[in-house]
């Protein structure tokens, strides 16, 4: 197995966890103050948002764990990762790590599979 692979595997299996998490809640999540805690507190009130963003996650974690579609699957995974390091970086310096470590993985992916994308972006479409 290469390392791309391997990182694949691993961004896989992150994603089925904090996906699987955000349903069942096996894994503590610290307090969060101020701006973090009201933000996050009316995403929960929307209620269809974060059963949304578990579903996404998990779906392309399992999708990149057993390597079907995983061009989908990273673009998929694209937005929630940007927006999740985005709320650490600016929100809640607590989770940062894992936040960069989880957009930086599906980054990376992204770009070694940069060939698979360029359709997307030609001039008929």
């Amino acid at each position: 197995m290469n390392i791309t692979r391997s990182l694949q595997t691993l961004f896989g299996l992150l994603l089925i966890l904090f996906g699987l998490n955000s349903f069942f809640g096996f894994l503590p999540i610290p307090e969060k103050q101020g701006f973090a805690f009201e933000f996050l507190k009316t995403l929960h009130e929307a209620k269809y948002l974060f059963p949304l963003i578990a579903t996404i996650m998990t779906t392309s974690g399992i999708l990149l764990v057993m390597n079907k579609w995983t061009a989908f699957a990273l673009l998929l995974q694209l937005p929630v990762s940007v927006n999740i390091f985005a709320f650490h970086l600016f929100h809640d310096w607590q989770g940062l790590i894992p936040a960069w470590v989880l957009f930086a993985l599906n980054t990376f992916l992204i770009f070694r599979r940069l060939g698979q994308f360029k359709p997307l972006f030609n001039k008929q479409g």
